[in-house]
């Protein structure tokens, strides 16, 4: 008996002698709608439910005493989580059937990689997939292509004319052709036992690989991986690369109840393999996942470091201010992040504010959009920062705004491996951020940034005031940051240790 038919028996002697009290108690006709209409009232909820319980976390990391009242209600919390969660592992065991029924055996001679991710957005983890790609067209090693899901919106083909440029294949998921073969109609009815949160967009996965037919899938964010690793799978291909980003999905507004489940199991079938691209992420999704410790792989990410291209975008900090309205010798505190919860763009003003207040000569540079996006403009204007802020949507000269920066403060709330801090020093930029994921892994604490531990206002306030006034420190942090990036994050190395986990011949 294997491991997953062994927690299945397990899980039903634990409910046997509660299911046959209900039966006794109520009849069909109203047990199973009972049930439904229970079951949807609490599903619709998980999100709320979720954010409570990341709620009561944050406040354990601060060291705040929880009250009695707290602590169970994050018990209960996470315990309607559990079970809510642990509903989709029957019908990833039907699916596992479904597919001892329905091999595949189309892609034991498949060829070449193929890339998914959900958009080419302006994120993390859309540039180093990106980036990745082009490295290796470079190189023409093997054949590369591109599937995404959503190209529809301008923010969506944000890195869109890079992949373009560098000639790589790439297409939008199929959800509407009608192209099918033998094993793409098996791959098809074993999908139909999947739930049905799931069940039309793997069917599109399945279509668009299916049509690639790829020996290597990498695949990128969660969504994503647990859909199209699904396909992957139903498909046949050998090897399928999941890579993570941040923390796991339990900590951000998109987390969804299949998620868990759906990792472990996929993390069950042979071929697939898991990356994350820093320690703490690594780390949190193993504690997550209930995996042991070093079962993910971490590969950082990946930077140019061309000296003539840095020193570019620093000769181009006059021009970058004079365009944006910033005093061409004015002190700049700055930030480049996603006006999103998790990074707390509404901290970073309230810090900011109390810097002005110490220095009322210093600028601010915020460059971003997100969903706060409205109420960072109402809290700029509350805080009295309208003649001292300056806010830049999204920023395609990314190095360029940061070297127009002096100082580069970082408020998140969770983090994997901040590209941002990366790049800050690569120009040249001392950093500051709050302790959140991967963050302290991308600096010399001390030598050329300062990572708080408090996430108090006035608490991070203090150490940008302290920075800013040093200016002996900051002059020596400038060639160490980019000194110290260049050993840790180089794009050579990262294209290196991909290549290892692909090992496909050319």
């Amino acid at each position: 008996m294997n491991n997953a038919e062994t927690q299945k028996s397990h899980i039903g002697d634990e409910k046997k002698w509660l299911r046959q009290l209900i039966r006794c108690i109520l009849p069909n006709i109203i047990r199973h709608p009972l049930a439904d209409r229970v079951y949807q009232f609490v599903s619709y909820g998980h999100k709320k439910i979720t954010a409570l319980v990341r709620y009561y976390e944050f406040l354990c990391s601060q060291k705040h005493q929880l009250t009695w009242w707290e602590h169970w209600s994050c018990q209960i919390l996470r315990i309607a989580i559990y079970i809510l969660e642990k509903r989709f592992l029957k019908e990833y065991q039907n699916f596992s059937e479904a597919l001892d029924v329905n091999p595949s055996t189309m892609f034991t001679k498949g060829h070449g990689l193929l890339c998914v991710i959900s958009t080419l957005g302006p994120g993390g983890a859309e540039r180093q997939a990106v980036l990745t790609l082009t490295q290796l067209q470079q190189r023409n090693l093997f054949q590369i292509s591109l599937c995404v899901f959503f190209l529809d919106s301008q923010s969506q083909r944000f890195y869109l004319d890079k992949v373009e440029e560098a000639q790589i294949s790439i297409q939008e998921f199929d959800r509407d052709s009608k192209y099918q073969s033998l094993d793409i109609e098996k791959a098809y009815r074993v999908a139909q036992c999947l739930p049905q949160a799931l069940r039309s967009d793997v069917m599109a996965c399945i279509r668009s690989i299916g049509i690639r037919r790829p020996e290597v899938v990498h695949i990128w964010l969660d969504e994503t991986n647990i859909k199209s690793g699904l396909a992957a799978v139903a498909l046949g291909i050998p090897k399928i690369i999941l890579s993570t980003r941040n923390l796991p999905p339990f900590h951000f507004g998109f987390y969804q109840l299949y998620m868990r489940e759906g990792y472990r199991w996929l993390l069950q079938q042979p071929g697939v393999t898991i990356l994350n691209n820093s320690l703490a992420g690594a780390r949190a999704y193993e504690k997550w996942l209930k995996l042991p410790k070093g079962s993910i792989r971490v590969i950082h990410n990946g930077f140019h470091f061309d000296d003539a291209v840095i020193q570019a975008h620093r000769d181009n900090r006059s021009r970058y201010r004079n365009q944006n309205h910033i005093p061409v010798h004015a002190l700049v505190v700055g930030t480049m992040i996603r006006l999103s919860d998790e990074k707390r763009p509404l901290l970073w003003l309230e810090t900011v504010a109390l810097v002005r207040k110490e220095i009322p000569e210093v600028q601010f540079l915020m460059v971003g959009d997100g969903p706060l996006r409205l109420q960072v403009e109402k809290r700029i204007v509350e805080l009295q920062l309208e003649t001292s802020l300056h806010l830049v949507r999204c920023e395609k000269e990314a190095l360029t705004a940061i070297a127009a920066m002096d100082v580069f403060l970082l408020t998140s709330r969770v983090e994997g491996l901040p590209n941002v801090l990366i790049e800050a020093q690569a120009v040249g930029i001392p950093v500051i951020t709050t302790n959140a994921g991967g963050a302290r892994e991308t600096f010399a604490h001390g030598i050329t940034g300062w990572v708080v531990d408090s996430h108090d206002a006035s608490v991070i306030a203090k150490r940008v005031i302290q920075t800013v006034k040093n200016k002996n420190w900051c002059q020596k942090a400038s060639p160490k940051g980019l000194q110290f990036v260049k050993e840790h994050f180089s794009v050579q190395h990262m294209v290196k240790e991909t290549l290892e986990i692909y090992n496909l011949k050319p």
